[in-house]
């Protein structure tokens, strides 16, 4: 009887995991602020990563950082050292840049994969600024082969795990923005 137990939590088992390789690996969510600044001021504080210390959620949690590259712009790049040991030499780098209006970066955790987040301003007749901020995954891309069924079912928390910290940074954009 324990053999046919234990026998079913095995089958049970590398079913899941199996099934890990299966399922849709695609996350994405967006969340949205409305920014009393105009577009120039909220898209200066995005566009280059040594403005990200006035707002940014990671950046008490993950410190130390390196900006690499001393202008801002395309290329430039925000290197972990600590915060999370799992997280060190993990890379966040601006990818695209459409001033005053899109900014994307690509974030590199190495072993845990890749994400895109991307910044979408728009302007209101008002004089503020409409701020959405999209994060999108493919969970199992660049990731080792054996580790694919389980960045396919973390791909499923990042939403709910991700999300607090995405509406906390933008509110701290908008403290930030306002301030000026």
């Amino acid at each position: 009887m324990l053999n046919k137990l234990l026998g079913g939590l095995i089958g049970f088992v590398a079913a899941l995991f199996l099934l890990g390789y299966t399922l849709p690996d695609r996350t994405q969510f967006q969340r949205e602020i409305i920014v009393d600044a105009p577009v120039e001021d909220v898209y200066s504080l995005i566009s280059d990563f040594h403005e990200w210390e006035a707002w940014s959620p990671w950046s008490e949690v993950d410190q130390p950082t390196e900006n690499v590259a001393v202008e801002g712009g395309i290329g430039q790049q925000m290197i972990w050292h600590g915060g999370y040991p799992e997280l060190a030499g993990s890379r966040h780098e601006i990818v695209a840049l459409a001033a005053p209006g899109h900014v994307v970066t690509r974030l590199d955790l190495g072993p845990m994969g890749e994400a895109d987040a991307a910044f979408s301003l728009s302007p209101l007749a008002d004089g503020r600024t409409k701020v959405t901020w999209t994060y999108h995954a493919q969970k199992r891309e660049n990731v080792p082969f054996y580790l694919q069924p389980i960045a396919t079912y973390m791909g499923y928390l990042t939403t709910p795990l991700l999300s607090p910290t995405y509406e906390q940074g933008l509110a701290n954009l908008k403290r930030a923005a306002e301030a000026d």
